[in-house]
């Protein structure tokens, strides 16, 4: 069930997202909606979310913000349209970031809405997902390393984290 959930996200985000970002490579990083399509007009916008804030409590409002949605029984392809538009022009307005990097930011974002969206009430604490570019070869050695252990990308990389942060001796810094 769960699975199905975050295909389902996954799925709403790859359709609204480039909906709301449509051109943004061609003519520079343009919102198309200034909000959701059909939203109610009480709904929050990204307030607080344009603060310098860490990325814990930048999360930890996001997850207020859809919880408050989904208690006033928005459903959670809504929540996401609603969330990412009212967040892109925070993106867009920002001018330390190239038009690439701004799609990036709101690719990231939406991936973080839909997320919380679809886990529903109840859902307990969930993972967060983080996206990181990894160049050819690397992701080759990490798929190797994975395959040799007899375990998937994903557990392989967890497990390298947490015994870089738990190895007192190394620094992931260069």
């Amino acid at each position: 069930m769960r699975n199905k959930m975050f295909l389902a996200a996954v799925l709403i985000t790859g359709f609204a997202l480039p909906m709301a970002v449509e051109g943004a490579h061609a003519a520079g990083f343009v919102c198309s909606y200034k909000e959701a399509p059909n939203a109610p007009k009480d709904l929050p916008a990204a307030k607080g979310l344009e603060e310098n804030m860490t990325n814990a409590d930048a999360r930890r409002r996001l997850a207020e913000m859809v919880g408050d949605l989904t208690t006033a029984k928005m459903p959670p392809a809504m929540i996401v349209d609603h969330l990412v538009w009212a967040y892109c022009p925070l993106a867009a307005n920002d001018p330390r970031l190239s038009d690439t990097e701004k799609t990036d930011l709101l690719r990231r974002f939406a991936s973080q809405v839909a997320a919380l969206a679809y886990t529903g009430p109840g859902g307990g604490e969930i993972d967060v997902l983080v996206n990181l570019p990894l160049a050819p070869a690397i992701l080759g050695r990490v798929d190797d390393a994975a395959k040799a252990a007899g375990i998937s990308q994903d557990e392989w990389l967890e497990n390298a984290i947490d015994h870089s942060l738990n190895n007192p001796s190394g620094s992931p810094a260069k």
